[in-house]
């Protein structure tokens, strides 16, 4: 099996955990079969120049023999970013001129991309996220190899649920057109069968995993109880509603900091509201480096995610493995893995508040739902995902 994976790039800030989670794959990928990856040159350092082909063949071990596996990578200079263009409803003439330079960019990678794939001999297609669906379908329709699409997030989700821009045109015209979807989980299988109106017969759903790291040793140099918040500052992520927890629960209980550990859009908007309404207890980290998060984790009382829709939440899944309660919102993905996390509506700040006090209150409770979730993490592994997806790989190309 030789697998065309049109990959987001290398991680960076610019693709977040689509890029943590792309590469995680692409590297068991190209342990159990031959890989083709491509993906654009926009991150600060490229792997490979532009233009360029290296071919790398790695040896392991496979169904008790020893196999040649084929790694090529190719680099196409683009620019492909797939959070920039919508964190809050925009103005129409901002919005055409980024619809214009979107649809341009991702012609000339397309182009770009047959160009340098032409001579290349592939079984299958696979593409994550918007910013590579109309190239698969490109080379799906001028090739007729089957094309598997991985969903790990959708324009319905960065809208906070409330706007659609020309991206979920993009989206549902492609993931019509896929032979198979697969969706981080079942929370984002229904937003793909309800919004999106897709065959729920071709969805599969395959939760993520997670790199395990070993948890540093807490720092923690203030006396109150930490509330952590990690993650872009969009409405998607619900950085506004963790203000709003957060005035609310500082209304009733003085022994709490809340930090926001991230960037993004509204990073300025929340500065000026803390400062009018909640002084030394609201703190901004700016980006962190993955290390700056770990240590964070391990000063953290609680973790909390209020996100309006997040599909799956990578970062949930990190807290729990640092060993830290983990508060999530109800349209969190992880939520279906982590069986002790708390869960609150991102609707109504006040459940949010009322489990708070619940995690805070009763360390005894607080300790059987960490214990609980490092149960349900400590069988997650990229291995087990990835063999998963081959399983659908495997079931489209033998059709």
């Amino acid at each position: 099996m030789k697998i065309l994976a049109l990959s987001p790039g290398i991680p960076s800030a610019l693709n977040s955990g689509l890029g943590v989670v792309a590469n995680a794959i692409n590297k068991e990928l190209s342990s159990l079969g031959d890989l083709i990856i491509v993906q654009p040159d926009n991150a600060s350092e490229a792997i490979v120049a532009e233009n360029a082909i290296s071919i790398h063949t790695n040896t392991t071990s496979f169904s008790s023999e020893s196999v040649a596996r084929e790694e090529i990578l190719l680099s196409v200079s683009a620019r492909l970013d797939p959070y920039h263009y919508y964190s809050s409803p925009e103005e129409k003439a901002t919005l055409t001129k980024h619809l214009e330079t979107i649809t341009s960019e991702i012609k000339q990678y397309t182009l770009a991309v047959i160009t340098k794939t032409q001579k290349v001999k592939f079984d299958l297609i696979y593409a994550h996220d918007w910013i590579t669906f109309q190239t698969a379908v490109a080379l799906k329709e001028k090739t007729g190899k089957p094309f598997v699409a991985h969903v790990h997030s959708l324009d319905y989700d960065r809208g906070a649920k409330k706007y659609r821009s020309f991206v979920f045109d993009i989206e549902q015209q492609a993931l019509r057109k896929a032979d198979a979807v697969i969706a981080v989980s079942k929370y984002t299988a229904s937003v793909l069968i309800q919004e999106y109106g897709i065959d729920s017969k071709k969805i599969r759903v395959i939760h993520n995993a997670v790199t395990l790291f070993k948890t540093p040793a807490a720092q923690k140099s203030v006396p109150e109880k930490i509330v952590l918040f990690v993650g872009r500052l969009t409405a998607q992520k619900g950085p506004e509603i963790f203000m709003d927890i957060a005035e609310k629960f500082s209304s009733k209980k003085n022994n709490v900091r809340f930090v926001v550990a991230g960037d993004g859009d509204l990073y300025k908007q929340l500065v000026e509201r803390s400062a009018k309404t909640l002084d030394t207890k609201f703190h901004f980290t700016g980006h962190c480096t993955k290390e700056e998060v770990h240590e964070l984790y391990a000063m953290a009382d609680v973790y909390c995610m209020p996100s309006v829709s997040e599909p799956f939440g990578l970062s949930a899944v990190e807290a729990a493995i640092s060993g830290v309660p983990v508060l999530v919102s109800d349209h969190v993905g992880a939520a279906e893995i982590l069986k002790g996390a708390f869960l609150a509506d991102p609707s109504n700040p006040e459940t949010f508040v009322g489990q708070l006090e619940t995690i805070l209150g009763d360390p005894e409770l607080a300790r059987k739902s960490v214990e609980k979730n490092l149960a349900c993490v400590a069988g997650l592994s990229w291995e087990q995902t990835t063999k998963k997806i081959l399983e659908v790989f495997q079931k489209h190309i033998k059709e």
